[in-house]
């Protein structure tokens, strides 16, 4: 239970309201302060140290009945939309898992948990990204106040975000990826001498990867362990990510 309580809490790690809560936490009792030093209230105390006591009672005890209900109803909030914004629900009706490898397994993923987009190039090109000639990366339309595919772009990414359907439901990603690489694979962008890096790990990309081998070229792939066994097969070399999952850590 503690370890979901603090998985909870580190989704808010990135929100300014976490910073206005300290302060609020802060100017609280300077109203009240204020409120004890006017005459009415001093009669009630018999010296400053009872004022002291008086004042003190009174923060906490306002501070439980109506600061701390507001801060947990709005944080609840915030989570809550979260969830339902990242279509991520399904991951508070299922169990812990071993390790992260389980939890991709089932699908279940760790919302602080993010790529950093310019160790990802620098471990698929094994450090060698001066010839890199185009870097695609496709993923859902993110929030307003998502930094992550400004990240990416950041670090050389084309980056391509279709817009979720009316239920919030991915749509449009594999394809969109797919056709980027056919495109560049029947146009001549992609020449003889060029090296082809797949980032994905589903079955459903293989009919890219067989249009690849059928054109005379080969690819190397770079996924978790988990990938498809047809798409590790015919790749010309195949780059575990498992072993660079602390490196690939957006710290």
């Amino acid at each position: 239970m503690l370890k979901l309580i603090k998985c909870e809490f580190l989704k808010l790690k990135r929100k300014k309201f976490i910073p206005l809560i300290i302060l609020a936490a802060f100017l609280f009792p300077i109203p009240l302060t204020y409120l004890m030093t006017t005459p009415s209230m001093m009669e009630r105390y018999t010296d400053q140290a009872d004022a002291f006591d008086g004042l003190f009672n009174m923060v906490l005890g306002y501070g439980i009945q109506f600061l701390l209900p507001c801060i947990i109803g709005v944080i609840a909030a915030i989570l809550f939309f979260m969830e339902r914004d990242n279509d991520t629900f399904k991951n508070l009706r299922t169990p812990m898992f071993a390790d992260v490898y389980e939890a991709h397994d089932n699908k279940i993923c760790d919302m602080p948990w993010a790529y950093d987009f310019g160790k990802l190039l620098d471990i698929v090109c094994c450090g060698d990204i001066s010839d890199i000639k185009r870097a695609v990366l496709y993923g859902s339309r993110p929030t307003d106040n998502d930094s992550l595919w400004n990240a990416a772009k950041k670090a050389g990414f084309e980056v391509f975000t279709p817009t979720r359907n009316a239920k919030n439901k991915e749509k449009r990603v594999d394809t969109g990826f797919d056709k980027e690489v056919l495109k560049d694979l029947y146009t001549g962008v992609i020449e003889p001498d060029d090296e082809i890096i797949l980032v994905v790990g589903d079955s459903d990309h293989y009919p890219v990867a067989e249009a690849i081998i059928e054109e005379g070229k080969r690819y190397t792939l770079a996924f978790w362990d988990n990938a498809s066994e047809l798409m590790k097969a015919d790749s010309e070399n195949f780059i575990s990510l498992n072993s660079h999952i602390k490196d690939l850590e957006c710290k």
